[in-house]
């Protein structure tokens, strides 16, 4: 920080390297302040060797210009501390990004499981077995209900085709017993004249 009066002198200065005395007038960001107008930029430094951002505002007196106040630093040392800043944002953006999948696929999985579970027990009614149920207690709640209703549909499938086997059985128990105890018939002879 560089504090001038309003000829450009600095009056005070915080690097132990420069002393107060100093003429600033013939530095670009001093000599705009010192015309009233703050300004702000970044300038190679031939004194320094290096580029520097900057800060130079006007102290005023009422509409009077009685000095400034510059701020500088470092461009490259901003440069490394916003690199790091930005490194850190991406960690933090790729920690985020690596959770939000993680999360996904764990509820992906408590979705898509108890589907697959739900399609497998379909497949085995497909194939005749009426005695499958499915989990229904797994799941979001539409995929519990809807193996609910599977498992009702099952049910229903499985008591009317036992019904149905209950009902043949009485209709056909007669017949298979008058066809078991009926005499054998004697066989008619064979036309031919053989055996």
């Amino acid at each position: 920080m560089v504090l001038t009066d309003r000829s450009g002198l600095a009056m005070a200065i915080s690097d132990e390297e420069a002393a107060a005395g100093a003429d600033y007038s013939s530095r670009p960001e001093i000599a705009t302040a010192l015309a009233g107008a703050p300004v702000s930029g970044e300038r190679s430094s031939t004194t320094l060797g290096f580029s520097l951002l900057y800060v130079a505002v006007p102290v005023l007196n009422g509409d009077t210009v009685v000095g400034t106040v510059r701020l500088t630093y470092p461009s490259a040392e901003i440069g490394r501390r916003v690199d790091q800043r930005v490194r850190g944002l991406l960690v933090v953006a790729l920690i985020s990004v690596l959770t939000a999948a993680g999360a996904a696929v764990v509820l992906a999985g408590t979705v898509t499981r108890p589907i697959r579970r739900l399609q497998a027990a379909t497949n085995r009614l497909a194939e005749g077995d009426l005695s499958v149920t499915a989990p229904a207690d797994e799941g979001p709640p539409e995929v519990r209900s809807l193996a609910e209703a599977f498992n009702t549909m099952s049910g229903r499938i499985q008591r009317l085709v036992d019904g149905q086997r209950g009902l043949c059985r009485r209709r056909l128990a007669p017949i298979a017993h008058a066809a078991h105890c009926a005499p054998a018939a004697p066989r008619a002879g064979r036309r031919d004249g053989g055996h």
